[in-house]
């Protein structure tokens, strides 16, 4: 005779075997783990672009609200292709030389105790709660359509026992780092336009000194000012401006 209904404790025990024969479960395991999770994103989170690659920080609480739930890792879905995201591992289980998680080729980092990463394989007890960053690297850079201050909307998925839990995520696009690199560009490119119009006006007031006193003097010798437009020149009462840059 077939039980009509199931304890939610008996429908747990069931999933694996479901899985195994084939039966889609995972409309179950969802309900299942709705029941045993609140995850909340309790601020914004990034997605920054270094040079090395992109950082993904991602601000979580995660609490077990009802029985015992153990947490399996995490995944999260891009709207772009090519995606090579890695979770960060444990400094204490890569002997790193300081006590937090560091991004590759990145000034970047974040003490140990303010990340969840280590986290990811934890057992959650009834009330227990793990808050912190999640903290993610990538090869891939953010395509370039998704501008500096941008925000995306995703989907993260807490992996666990009992099945996936999929939860929405707000994370804001920062190019910091591209725009200090195209202002540098931009400064240098112009440095020779600024050495070459210095040393062009010293030789011309250096002549004039030269016809009026009949001998070069350093001392007699004057700069120039240079005329109106000059890039980089800020007038004053303007800000100033770096033509050009578009992130």
């Amino acid at each position: 005779m077939c039980k009509s209904s199931y304890r939610r404790s008996e429908l747990e025990a069931l999933l694996p075997a479901l899985r195994a024969a084939g039966c889609p479960v995972e409309l179950i395991e969802q309900q299942t783990v709705r029941g045993l999770l609140s995850i909340e994103q309790f601020e914004l989170g990034d997605i920054v672009q270094e040079v090395a690659g992109t950082c993904y920080i991602i601000p979580l609480e995660i609490t077990s609200t009802r029985g015992e739930i153990c947490l399996r890792g995490f995944d999260l879905a891009l709207p772009w292709e090519g995606n090579s995201l890695h979770w960060l591992p444990d400094p204490h289980e890569i002997s790193a030389p300081c006590d937090a998680y560091r991004f590759p080729g990145s000034a970047l980092y974040y003490p140990r105790k303010d990340v969840i990463n280590h986290h990811s394989r934890a057992v959650l007890r009834p009330g227990r709660c793990i808050e912190g960053l999640l903290v993610g690297f990538a090869l891939k850079s953010i395509p370039p359509q998704y501008k500096h201050g941008f925000m995306l909307d995703l989907n993260l998925s807490v992996i666990t026992g009992a099945g996936p839990f999929s939860t929405p995520v707000k994370l804001k696009v920062d190019r910091t780092a591209d725009l200090l690199r195209k202002v540098a560009a931009r400064l240098q490119q112009h440095k020779g336009l600024f050495e070459v119009q210095e040393k062009g006006l010293f030789e011309v007031q250096e002549r004039e000194d030269i016809a009026s006193s009949g001998e070069k003097s350093i001392l007699g010798t004057r700069a120039i000012a240079p005329a109106a437009g000059v890039w980089g020149q800020r007038p004053q009462g303007q800000a100033f401006e770096a033509p050009g840059l578009d992130l």
